[in-house]
C-alpha cells in the first residue's frame, strides 16, 4: 500500500523532473489541503494554475474536434 508521504513524494519527484507539467502541482495542492498545509497547498495550486495558464491550450483537447 502506498502511503500519503509516499505519493507525495512521488509527485514531488515527477514536477522536478518535468517543471512544465501542471499535473504534478495540482496533485501536491490537494494533498497539502487535506492535511491542512494551507499555505503549502496554495503555493501549488498557484503554480499549476500558472503553468495551465502558461501552456494556453485546452487541456487533453477537451471538446476540440
Amino acid at each position: 500500500m502506498i502511503l500519503p508521504l509516499q505519493v507525495q513524494g512521488l509527485y514531488q519527484q515527477a514536477a522536478e523532473l518535468n517543471p512544465y507539467m501542471a499535473e504534478p502541482h495540482l496533485m501536491l495542492a490537494q494533498l497539502h489541503v487535506q492535511a491542512g498545509r494551507w499555505e503549502e497547498g496554495a503555493v501549488e495550486a498557484t503554480t499549476a494554475l500558472q503553468l495551465f495558464l502558461d501552456w494556453g491550450t485546452p487541456y487533453d483537447k477537451v471538446g476540440l474536434d
